[in-house]
C-alpha cells in the first residue's frame, strides 16, 4: 500500500478474503492471533501469509490485564481497557480496523491518546467517505461493534464477503 497507494475495492476484498480465511482456520483450532496489524501480513505473487504468532494465545477467554499486547490503533476497547475478553472476537475488531485502512488508506480512530480512542470506539463514531458502499459500511461496522456479543466472527465475516 505505501508504494502503490489504495487498490481497488474489488482487489481489497479478495486479499481481505484470504486473511479472513487464515483468521478463521486459526480461531476453528482454537487459536487468536492477538496482532492483527497490515504490517503482519505478507503478500507473495498475489498470496496472502498471515505472520508473527508472538502475543498468539489458545485460550479464547483472557482474564483482566493490565499489560497491554498488541498494536494499539488496531486494538479493540475491550483490550485496551485491560478487561476480561475473548480474544477472537479481540482478532475481528482488528480485521475491522485493516479492511478500514485497506480500502480508505486511514485509522477509523485517532491514536493520538488512548483515552479519547477507546471513548470514540465505545460511542461507535465511525464515519466513512460520503460515497462508500452501505453493504460495505455494514461489514466494516460489523467487525468495529464495540459490543463484543454483537460483533461479527471470521465464519460470518467471510459468508458476507461472498455477497461481493
Amino acid at each position: 500500500m505505501n508504494e502503490n497507494g489504495l487498490m481497488s475495492v474489488e482487489a481489497t476484498l479478495s486479499l481481505f478474503s484470504q486473511i479472513v480465511k487464515a483468521v478463521e482456520y486459526c480461531h476453528s483450532i482454537g487459536i487468536a492471533h492477538n496482532d492483527i496489524k497490515l504490517e503482519n501480513v505478507l503478500l507473495s505473487n498475489g498470496c496472502v501469509k498471515l505472520a508473527d504468532f508472538g502475543f498468539a494465545k489458545s485460550s479464547v477467554i483472557v482474564a483482566e490485564s493490565e499489560e497491554f499486547c498488541g498494536t494499539l490503533p488496531y486494538a479493540a476497547p475491550e483490550v485496551i481497557m485491560g478487561m476480561e475478553h475473548n480474544t477472537m472476537k479481540a482478532d475481528m475488531w482488528s480485521m475491522g480496523v485493516m479492511l478500514y485502512v485497506m480500502l480508505f488508506g486511514a485509522f477509523p480512530f485517532s491514536d493520538s491518546d488512548a483515552t479519547s480512542m477507546v471513548q470514540a470506539q465505545i460511542s461507535n463514531t465511525l464515519s466513512f467517505p460520503e460515497n462508500t458502499n452501505e453493504m460495505l459500511k455494514s461489514l466494516v461496522s460489523s467487525m468495529l461493534e464495540p459490543f463484543v456479543e454483537k460483533r461479527a466472527d471470521a465464519s460470518s465475516v467471510r459468508l458476507a464477503l461472498s455477497q461481493f
